[in-house]
């Protein structure tokens, strides 16, 4: 009598699962959409370092060469 196989296994089909949750995995990982979230955030507060920086150059320029002191406005 011929055993006639018209489906998957149990152990083909736990296989097939495993192996797209590693692939899942991989992807999420290469991904990581946290990742790029704090690296935008990162490239933002650098700009805004950087133009504070130019800002403060500017000011040292039109003013003979002296930097803004703390004495007037807020203390």
């Amino acid at each position: 009598m011929k055993y006639l196989s018209k489906g998957f296994t149990l152990i083909e089909l736990l296989i097939v699962i495993a192996v797209l949750g590693v692939l899942v995995t991989a992807v999420l990982v290469a991904l990581n959409p946290l990742e790029q979230l704090r690296r935008a955030n990162d490239s933002g507060r650098i700009n805004s370092v950087s133009q504070i920086g130019n800002a403060v150059q500017a000011f040292y320029t039109a003013q003979g060469a002296t930097f803004p002191t703390a004495t007037g406005g807020f203390q």
